[in-house]
Parts: C-alpha cells; structure tokens; sequence
C-alpha cells in the first residue's frame, strides 16, 4: 500500500473516533488546552494534582494553579516515564492526550458506579494517540521521499559544500544605550541572539536597576516600567509593573539597587536575534544630578542556555 493510502486511512480512522468521542453525554475534557510556564488556571491545579499522586514525578506535591519550574520539571519527569518525546516539560497534544487516558481510567478506579461513556473515551483516546504518532511517522517519511532530489541524465558539477553553522549553545545579550532621562521616554533596546542549533523561547529578563538621582520628589515614588516585543510602542506589551525608588539618596560613589524580572515568552529561532524594549512612564522630576541604569541581569531560556554579552541602558540627567 502507498504512503498517501496510508495516510488517507489513518486520517479516515481518526474521523470516525471523533463523532463517538465528542457524543459522550458525560464527556469532561480535563485538559482543554497546552500548558507551559507562566501558565494559570483551573487546569494547571488539575494537573499538578494528578502528578502529586507520584512522589517520584512530582515530590514537592505544591498545587498552586501556576505553570512554574517545579511543575515543568514534574511534566519532564511525567514524558519519560511515558516514553513521550520531546520530553522538555511543555504539556503538547500528546502529553494532554496521555493524561486525560490516565485520569479517566483513574476516576472509573476509583468509582463506586464507573461510567461506561468515561470508560469508553478512554479506550478511544487511548487508540486515537496511537493514530496521531502513526500519522506524524508517515507525514515525516513523505516528506523525506518526497524531497529526494531526482537524479538527471545532464552532468552538474558538484558545488563546494557550505560550511555549517557555528553553533555554541549560548544567547548573546546586546544593546548599550546612554538616554537623557524624562518623564515618559524610551529606556533602550535589548537584542538576544539564540546561538543554539534549535529554537530557544526567553520566559524571563531580569535587569540590575541601579540608581543615583538628585531628585527630592522621585524619592519613594513609584514609576510604570514596560517591556515590549519589538522596538516601538506599536509593538505588543509584554509585562507592565511599578517600580519603586529607594526613600534614601545614594551615598557619592554609589547606587541604590534592585532586581527587577520581566516575562516575556518569546520563542527565537535558532542563529535569529530578537529585540526587546523598556519603556517608563510617570517618572517624577525635576532631575537636577544623577542617573539610572538597568544592566541586564540574566536571560531564563528553554531550553536553558548560558548567557554572554551584555547590555546596559543609562538614563543620564546630563546626557544632551
């Protein structure tokens, strides 16, 4: 049989499950969606309430309602001992689909009257998973043959090879930038660079703030900082929060200090760079000495790479 026969029957199967699936009276999808970090909600606490029942995949047990690093460890744990690949921790269709077999076969355990519907669902997304790996190994091998280059009865002289890309596995940080300090203004631009061979998304920017103002009124004041996707206030909104200056002016010579993380979720392509922006608002003047600085800390990635680089963004009451 043909791979496109083979693929057109899988597919035929796949639809003929799904009427009886979606016909299930008490039908309860307890995974409706893909989780990673930073997720929030209902299912998250589903989750991480299934997983809790097995100390060796889920030891710390927090059921919390938020998708952070213990829970994403707990879902890496979860794919290998289900032989579920890739296993990076990012609830996918398979991962939903494995789960949902698992807590309804779980609940039917469970109950004193099991639900034939749940049984039934279970056997049926159990078979539907098998279909979905089963189609994806033969949407890989069509595209493999089908990319074949054919040979031809005319000689072509071969072309040198192109040398490969150089890859060390790291995100680059760039982006140093002096800015006269105001009320309202652009504080800089970040640029990351994925020097990996696959595709790296950065969930967290922490900057370094450090301050050393001659100004009374910004004392205690809060301020809006917001990190954009993109250079321009066009450009999505990626986090917005208040910050806090010091009640303390800085002693001559020093600086007043913070941490501050920004989420960003932004997936990069492998050897691609992505800028980000930092805005601020409602900064109180007037500003007669001094200045501000965001250094840029670290960079959170997944998978997660070592940083190198740097960049700093200056705000300078002097700058002209």
């Amino acid at each position: 049989m043909d791979m496109k026969k083979q693929i057109f029957i899988a597919f035929l199967v796949v639809s003929l499950f799904l009427p009886l699936v979606s016909s299930a009276a008490d039908l309860v999808i307890f995974f409706p969606r893909d989780l990673t970090v930073g997720a929030k909600g209902e299912d998250v606490s589903r989750l991480q309430q299934f997983l809790a029942k097995d100390s060796s995949i889920y030891p710390e047990g927090l059921v919390t309602g938020y998708f952070g690093a213990l829970t994403q460890k707990a879902v890496t744990r979860f794919q290998q001992k289900n032989n579920i690949t890739p296993t990076r921790g990012y609830v996918g269709p398979l991962t939903r689909t494995k789960l949902e077999v698992l807590v309804l076969g779980s609940a039917s355990n469970n109950s004193v009257t099991p639900s034939q519907n749940n049984s039934d669902l279970a056997s049926l997304l159990k078979q539907l998973a098998d279909l979905q790996a089963q189609i994806l190994a033969l949407r890989q091998t069509t595209i493999e043959a089908a990319t074949t280059t054919i040979a031809t009865t005319t000689p072509i002289a071969p072309t040198p090879a192109a040398a490969p890309p150089a890859f060390d596995n790291s995100v680059t940080i760039s982006g140093d930038s002096t800015t006269r300090i105001a009320e309202s203004l652009k504080m800089g631009d970040i640029t990351l660079t994925n020097n990996s061979s696959s595709t790296a998304t950065v969930f967290h920017i922490t900057l370094l703030m450090k301050e050393a103002l001659d100004a009374s009124n910004m004392r205690g004041a809060t301020f809006k900082m917001t990190l954009r996707n993109g250079s321009t206030t066009f450009d999505e909104v990626l986090e917005k929060k208040d910050v806090t200056v010091s009640l303390a002016i800085a002693a001559q010579g020093t600086y007043n200090t913070q941490l501050l993380t920004f989420y960003a979720g932004v997936p990069i392509p492998a050897s691609m760079s992505k800028t980000f922006s930092l805005w601020g608002e409602v900064l109180k003047g007037p500003f007669n000495n001094g200045e501000i600085q965001f250094v840029v800390s670290s960079i959170l990635t997944v998978p997660e790479l070592p940083n190198k680089g740097g960049a700093a963004l200056v705000l300078n009451v002097l700058q002209t």
